[in-house]
């Protein structure tokens, strides 16, 4: 490390840094606010505190949460982060 550098996260794409699963070809592709919401999601923020992040109403943040479960076919928040961690994979349905 040189003198400026630090321990802090990795510096990141102004866009959106994708989870391994946004690009798996299984998964269905979010939308820049679905993986923003998601990234927040990610690091532990609640509905209502990721729409303070993002100016949302905690209400719009569910909605677009539930898009990303009804996309991904995942049951809760959880199972969101995994599956954008590239740590979980939905079963089939039978």
């Amino acid at each position: 490390m040189s003198a400026g550098d630090t321990d802090a996260e990795p510096e990141r794409d102004d866009d959106h840094v994708r989870g391994d699963a946004q690009h798996s070809p299984q998964r269905p592709e979010l939308t820049a606010r679905e993986l923003a919401i998601v990234e927040l999601l990610a690091r532990g923020l609640s509905n209502a505190e990721i729409g303070e992040q993002l100016h949302l109403a905690e209400a719009t943040v569910k909605a677009h949460l539930g898009r990303v479960m009804a996309k991904w076919q995942v049951r809760d928040r959880l199972q969101v982060v995994l599956t954008h961690l590239g740590r979980f994979e939905p079963r089939s349905p039978r």
